[in-house]
């Protein structure tokens, strides 16, 4: 089964166009402009007013009311997919991403206006507008052709003729395609796997400055793949990575400074680190950083903080924030004391497969604690939880076995 791909780069420099209407910045008159030239059928003149309409933004400005644009999804997807009809590429290929990676998209333009942006994927209409634009060599398109034939199983692609494209736009400077192929070669799924070049193509983009590429860079210094293993190097590359702002580059890079990992433990700089990149919605961040407070470990015991930082990740649907949230709900620590709710996390986190979760809330209805006391649902649990390898589970089913409980 494909992983999916983990070094995702979407932005608005990856489906913009390379040529803007003459005009810096948004005002009346240039709105009014841009509307005047849709309706005489420009096509870079739809695809700038479609734009406005699906994100409030083109690839150079914001809207200062971008909120006003984003009721008219429908608006904007007719004019873009005028654009691309009338043969301007970017709308062609930002038409593709639409229909193929929506919700990735909408996801990772992390910002609450585009939460409203949803199309169901379409792979017929994405192959169209993808594979019609990397006829004109485009490097994008080219790029999300083969990405989405990558994922797709049901999207047919010449492998060897788009590995080849993929290699001389990465030869060419393209970080999309470098950072693609450093994932075929690793995977091995289009190519032989080879750990060597697929570091390679990561090394380009990671010295290109992009953040993601520079933070798996560094897990191929500290786990040796394709390179010799070299911690400090690796400590390196996270911070070039983490000093770009990339959360999950943060909360390695704190990692090891805590730990010792490549560099001296510097724990003030892992806390300030950990904070970053949680406020950011890292969730190895947020569960550490309330685990910390919890436990008192580098700072003062605060179940209260712990608290705060356990609700994020919950709220995100983090299944080992709800177990420690339920827990501290369960003995009433920085919280007040809610059986109702600590049986409510355990249920959320069981529920996608969490062992301990499954054990407490074995638990909770084996005591009656926030639920309906219940042996046998409680033995039902107990016997998930222990055939999957959890030891307390597994002692508990043969006490109440023991005891004549079936």
């Amino acid at each position: 089964m494909k992983q999916l791909f983990t070094i995702l780069i979407i932005a608005l420099s990856g489906i913009g166009c390379s040529s803007h209407l003459p005009v810096p910045a948004f005002h009346p008159y240039y709105l009014d402009y841009i509307k005047t030239q849709a309706a005489l059928q420009s096509p870079l003149a739809q695809y700038t007013l479609g734009q406005l309409h699906l994100f409030g933004r083109t690839d150079q400005a914001v809207h200062s009311d971008a909120s006003s644009f984003l009721q008219n999804q429908e608006e904007g997807l007719m004019l873009i997919e005028k654009a691309a009809t009338g043969g301007h590429i970017p709308a062609q290929r930002l038409m593709g991403i639409l229909y193929g990676f929506s919700e990735q998209f909408s996801h990772e333009l992390k910002n609450p206006l585009h939460q409203q942006l949803s199309l169901p994927q379409d792979l017929s209409k994405a192959t169209q507008w993808l594979f019609q634009a990397a006829a004109s060599n485009d490097p994008d398109a080219i790029y999300w052709s083969a990405r989405l034939a990558y994922l797709e199983d049901t999207v047919e692609i010449d492998t060897q003729k788009a590995l080849a494209q993929l290699e001389s736009k990465s030869d060419n400077g393209h970080t999309l395609s470098q950072t693609f192929l450093a994932h075929i070669y690793h995977d091995g799924i289009w190519a032989n796997a080879d750990l060597e070049r697929s570091f390679h193509w990561l090394q380009q983009a990671a010295l290109s400055g992009d953040a993601a590429s520079q933070n798996s860079l560094a897990i191929y210094y500290m786990r040796g793949l394709g390179v010799k293993t070299d911690q400090k190097e690796g400590v390196r590359w996270f911070k070039q990575a983490a000093e770009n702002g990339l959360a999950r580059a943060q909360f390695n890079l704190a990692t090891c400074y805590e730990q010792g990992i490549g560099t001296d433990i510097h724990l003030a700089e892992a806390l300030i680190l950990f904070q970053l990149s949680a406020a950011k919605h890292n969730i190895g961040a947020i569960n550490r950083l309330a685990t910390l407070y919890m436990k008192g470990i580098h700072v003062p015991q605060d179940p209260s903080e712990a608290a705060i930082w356990f609700q994020a990740g919950a709220d995100m649907g983090d299944p080992q924030a709800q177990s420690h949230l339920a827990y501290l709900y369960s003995a009433g620590l920085g919280v007040n004391k809610d059986p109702q709710m600590a049986a409510k996390l355990y249920r959320d986190a069981a529920l996608q497969g969490h062992l301990p979760a499954v054990h407490n809330l074995g638990v909770a209805y084996l005591k009656g604690f926030g639920v309906k006391e219940s042996k046998t649902t409680a033995l039902k649990l107990f016997t998930t939880s222990a055939q999957n390898g959890y030891p307390h589970s597994q002692f508990l089913l043969g006490k109440l076995l023991m005891e004549g409980h079936s």
